[in-house]
């Protein structure tokens, strides 16, 4: 059996002992990575809850369009506020009470929601949220019109203004 010298010795513990641990650069490299994936992760997870919210709101304007209409079937009238329809307790996604703005005098017409061409996008009533923003335009291609969902086209199209 051959011996091994103090100095050969030393030195193989210096090698087991350099070869435990990781530099700072592998350490830098594996943590780098694992910010790139969380940052992507949460970026999906945002885009994610934002599109539920969106279907929760044009399936709420889709229930209230149908409330709606049935108040006008049994009244021969535009109800006069959500509240009237039995739609009052519906607030969108993102904490704000629906619009809702039935066209029964000539102010309220005028103020209806316009397309990019500025023409209205309902016959008798308009129905929708303000969206993430909370903020609005009568034209729907305003900016920030953009990320309400609206109800247009008498009800074939209910969506995001983005989509109209």
């Amino acid at each position: 059996m051959v011996r091994q010298s103090a100095r050969s010795m030393r030195f193989s513990a210096y090698l087991r002992a350099r070869s435990a641990g990781f530099t700072i650069v592998e350490l830098l490299s594996v943590l780098t990575l694992v910010a790139i994936l969380a940052t992507i992760a949460v970026g999906t997870s945002n885009r994610v809850a934002e599109s539920r919210r969106v279907k929760q709101a044009t399936s709420d304007v889709l229930e209230m369009q149908s409330l709606i209409d049935d108040y006008i079937l049994a009244n021969d009238e535009l109800p006069a506020t959500l509240a009237t329809a039995g739609a009052g307790s519906f607030v969108d996604p993102w904490d704000q009470s629906y619009r809702y703005l039935p066209f029964t005098t000539p102010e309220a017409v005028n103020n209806a929601r316009k397309d990019r061409f500025l023409h209205p996008l309902n016959t008798y009533y308009d129905l929708y949220s303000i969206g993430p923003d909370g903020a609005t335009s009568a034209n729907i291609s305003a900016g920030v019109s953009k990320d309400d969902v609206v109800r247009a086209n008498d009800g074939a199209f209910v969506g995001p203004a983005s989509a109209y």
